[in-house]
């Protein structure tokens, strides 16, 4: 059947810019591999004006959104999991 639920999994990334020229975030793809390294989410965030700009020596919080089919509910254990970025 079709799937009409989502559960959705928020994940909370801190990205530093470590070099001396302004960083600019275009495309990031991310994945959530549980501990048998499965890949349970995966998506490629994006935006036409950037995702972030980081200045120099400078961190950033960013949130990303991943809905899962209520059919993965208790499949995996989140706090097993690992984000990959592929």
């Amino acid at each position: 059947g079709v799937q009409t639920c989502a559960l959705p999994i928020f994940c909370k990334l801190l990205l530093r810019n470590g070099n001396d020229k302004e960083a600019k975030l275009e495309k990031l793809p991310i994945s959530i591999i549980d501990e048998n390294e499965v890949t349970i989410a995966r998506s490629v965030f994006s935006s036409e004006q950037g995702l972030a700009k980081i200045s120099p020596k400078k961190s950033q919080i960013m949130s990303f959104e991943f809905k899962l089919p209520e059919s993965n509910l208790g499949k995996f254990d989140l706090s097993k999991c690992r984000i990959g970025y592929k």
